[in-house]
């Protein structure tokens, strides 16, 4: 079927397949929908009568133009150039117009279909040196081919040692300056206008470019193009000559396109004007990737056989530098593609102002190098906020070292903090970095230091008032720069008093503290916690994200989720493995949850006959509460049982703090919150 092809203006390289009449116009309805200025609603239309395609004016306002001339009406024969507006078509023409994104050029492929199996035109030996060029050469056609005709390649041989010298000065300058070119861009677009400009100058062409392809050689698209002289930005290139430079894998010289029986098809678009043409294909590791094109117009040059051996060199050398940006851009697209991953699954999520104070925090301390302390219960993402604390800090290129200090035995937990030295003891048959040495200029996370002993301690006191250490078995001082971050679930203050943990490491720890508060003091951020997990891990499993019933989310909001976050997070995995249909209902739920169990919390589940005590016990629900709000029920109950473990306490808020097992700055923020004073 007839085509009709944007050559130029807005949407160049566009196709449109006519099967019958279609209007043409600025009119995002019709068939052949063109953007421009000058252009009418409905500015044209191509109607079928007899067989024939014809075009005729609709009245626009600027007119119709066919080969430069202007018509009401016209029957369309293949080539015609349609002028409306600032656009111009092409009538089923015989080649394709291919733009490259941000470009104002194209490259325009000539001719349907191949011209023969000739290679008359070519040389078909990829050469390596001067001699191979005379000894690989095939007859080239074109009359006066001149200094890169069979006969200059016979002169070759009898060069002069001046002129033998010169040619390889240049050899060596041109593959200096493309290895100059791609070894020092990273980025495929700049490589690859660079390489053009650089190959231009050494072989003194008017237009090149560079195309790539499929590895079978289909799919053709253009990397690149650039044209030096003024005028039309397009590279009109033989569709035969390419095909056969990518199917042979072979390099092409023609010295006189002209008179070149391969370019026969092309001269619709005065391609006998080019007087020379060159084209070598990109390949590294037997693998394909396009070619780089040259041609000039000028009858003052005609490209020679030498100059077809060293475009073949630079296009191996390009070709290898084309797979390593690629390789460069593909690994940089993982890591970012990772980075945002780690970023989502170490996202805080909630909007209760209790977390809001908590991002509002860790926003002031980020771009600080104070030692941070985070305290709170288990499960409560301490590890997520010291993980947004480094990625929102100007370490957040460098390494983030997590050790947990319970997951290592005292005895060990000496070296792996601060490493040790071959033969520091039995077993060190290796000088061994620690994590300290690993976490250089970045961030080291110390998850619960409050278990940490006391040996380990006063080393780490040390680290933190002078930044450097020596490792174990070893007596040269290591310094390095590094941001600590520590973390606990347990009463610091309880351990000191104890003689467990070492009051001016405390104080060192810190300097900046983040009180997590549990789940259950941010009731409100439950359902958006819970549809967060519901998304991610349906979207792990590839699944649907299930709705959450009216009576899970009651549910959930009701219970006091003694584990926290973990134990949210546990339930929603749970609830999606187990849901059978498109919405989660409570038998998906874990028994606890349906009971409206406290599991340990301050609270149980709104309007039950009873709740559960911090320390355990259960006690009986007040009369008359029944009918509260869930909120104003929690509050109260939590009063109550705040200023009964004062009691118990004796005023002592650090037991009191242990009988109700929440943290001391947790008390204080309930003390003050409901007004209660020390007895």
């Amino acid at each position: 079927m007839p085509r009709i092809v944007v050559v130029e203006g807005e949407g160049k390289g566009t196709v449109f397949e006519v099967t019958g009449e279609a209007t043409i116009g600025r009119s995002s309805h019709n068939p052949v929908h063109l953007e421009g200025t000058q252009i009418s609603r409905v500015h044209a239309q191509v109607i079928v009568r007899d067989g024939i395609f014809l075009i005729n004016d609709c009245a626009s306002k600027n007119g119709l133009r066919i080969n430069g001339q202007r018509y009401n009406e016209k029957p369309l024969e293949r080539g015609d150039r349609i002028e409306i507006g600032t656009v111009t078509l092409a009538w089923d023409p015989d080649f394709d117009v291919m733009t490259r994104e941000g470009s104002d050029g194209g490259v325009i492929l000539l001719g349907d279909e191949e011209q023969g199996d000739s290679t008359t035109c070519v040389l078909t030996t990829p050469i390596e040196t001067e001699s191979a060029a005379t000894e690989g050469s095939v007859g080239l056609a074109g009359a006066g081919a001149g200094p890169g005709s069979g006969a200059a390649g016979a002169a070759a041989a009898t060069l002069t040692p001046a002129q033998a010298l010169e040619s390889a000065h240049r050899r060596l300058k041109a593959v200096y300056d493309v290895i100059s070119v791609t070894s020092a861009v990273l980025d495929e677009r700049q490589l690859i206008d660079r390489l053009l400009e650089v190959v231009q100058g050494i072989f003194g062409a008017e237009r090149g470019a560079v195309l790539f392809c499929k590895e079978d050689g289909s799919e053709i698209y253009p990397g690149g193009i650039r044209v030096r002289e003024a005028g039309s930005r397009d590279v009109p290139i033989s569709r035969s000559v390419l095909k056969y430079v990518l199917r042979e894998r072979r390099g092409l010289i023609s010295s006189d396109a002209a008179s070149d029986p391969r370019f026969d098809g092309s001269k619709s678009l005065a391609l006998d004007q080019v007087k020379s043409v060159l084209c070598a294909p990109l390949i590294h590791k037997d693998r394909l990737q396009g070619a780089i094109y040259l041609d000039t117009r000028s009858v003052l040059k005609n490209f020679g056989e030498e100059d077809l051996s060293l475009l073949m060199n630079i296009s191996r050398q390009a070709a290898v530098a084309i797979d390593n940006v690629r390789a460069y851009t593909r690994t940089r697209e993982e890591v970012s593609q990772l980075r945002r991953r780690l970023l989502d699954d170490h996202a805080i999520i909630g909007e209760s102002p209790q977390i809001r104070e908590v991002l509002h925090r860790i926003e002031k301390v980020a771009g600080t190098n104070s030692t941070v302390l985070i305290t709170g219960e288990t499960g409560t993402g301490k590890e997520l906020v010291a993980h947004a604390i480094h990625h929102e800090s100007s370490r957040r290129n460098k390494a983030f070292v997590a050790v947990d200090c319970t997951a290592i035995s005292e005895t060990l937990l000496e070296s792996e903090l601060f490493g040790h030295e071959k033969g520091a003891f039995t077993g060190a048959d290796r000088l061994k970095p620690g994590r300290f040495e690993l976490a250089n200029g970045g961030t080291i996370f110390l998850d619960e230091i409050g278990d940490m002993n006391m040996a380990t301690q006063i080393k780490l006191l040390r680290v933190l008032e002078e930044r450097a250490f020596t490792r174990v078995g070893g007596v040269r001082l290591m310094n390095v720069d590094v941001r600590i971050v520590a973390a606990t679930n347990q009463h610091l203050e309880l351990r000191i008093k104890e003689g467990r943990f070492r009051e001016d490491l405390y104080y060192r720890l810190a300097v900046v503290p983040i009180q997590l508060p549990p789940l259950r003091e941010r009731r409100s951020d439950v359902p958006i916690l819970a549809q967060h997990y519901l998304k991610k891990f349906a979207q792990e499993n590839g699944r649907t994200q299930p709705e959450l019933a009216g009576e899970v989310l009651a549910a959930l909001a009701g219970y006091a989720w003694p584990g926290n976050i973990r134990e949210l997070r546990n339930v929603m995995e749970r609830a999606l493995v187990l849901s059978e249909t498109g919405t989660i209902g409570v038998d998906d739920l874990p028994l606890n949850l349906r009971s409206g169990g406290g599991g340990g919390g301050a609270a149980g589940a709104s309007g039950g006959a009873g709740a559960v005590s911090a320390s355990g016990a259960a006690t009986a629900a007040v009369p008359g509460e029944e009918d509260l709000a869930m909120a104003e029920a929690v509050q109260r109950l939590e009063r109550r049982m705040i200023q009964r473990a004062l009691d118990r306490a004796r005023g002592k808020k650090i037991e009191a703090a242990r009988l109700l097992q929440i943290s001391r700055p947790t008390l204080d923020k309930k003390l003050k919150e409901y007004g209660l004073e020390l007895p």
